[in-house]
């Protein structure tokens, strides 16, 4: 579990059903949390760039839908994935972070030009 020292949760998160569903779903490598910039998440995607999300997943009891950035927010991600596939990917200098290096400035722009976001989506396994 991140947490930014900045981020209070102000609503009961169910972190364990969250954990199990990175369990059965190996697709699934990053929840992040509900805040209200991410509620109608969908929507703002589809208005303000054009893109229709991929489907949402329904994995132990929890609706997941895809996130195409990482965001600043509180999240769960195995330390696996950031050891094997974040950090490597996103070199990052002083004061940098693995959020903007590699949700903005790889990640991002990655999905908005590809031809099958559905599939493209899954190699980042990024959700809300």
């Amino acid at each position: 579990l991140v947490v930014q020292h900045d981020w209070l949760f102000v609503k009961d998160a169910d972190i364990a059903a969250a954990v199990d569903a990175m369990d059965q779903d190996s697709d699934v490598k990053y929840i992040g949390m509900q805040s209200l910039t991410t509620l109608d998440y969908a929507r703002r995607m589809q208005v303000r760039y054009n893109l229709q999300l991929p489907p949402s997943r329904e994995v132990c009891g929890l609706k997941l839908v895809p996130q195409l950035l990482w965001y600043d927010k509180p999240h769960l991600c195995r330390v696996a994935h950031y050891l094997e596939v974040v950090l490597p990917e996103a070199a990052m200098g002083v004061l940098e972070n693995p959020e903007r290096r590699y949700g903005v400035d790889r990640m991002w722009p990655h999905l908005r030009s590809c031809s099958d976001l559905e599939q493209e989506h899954l190699r980042y396994g990024t959700f809300f």
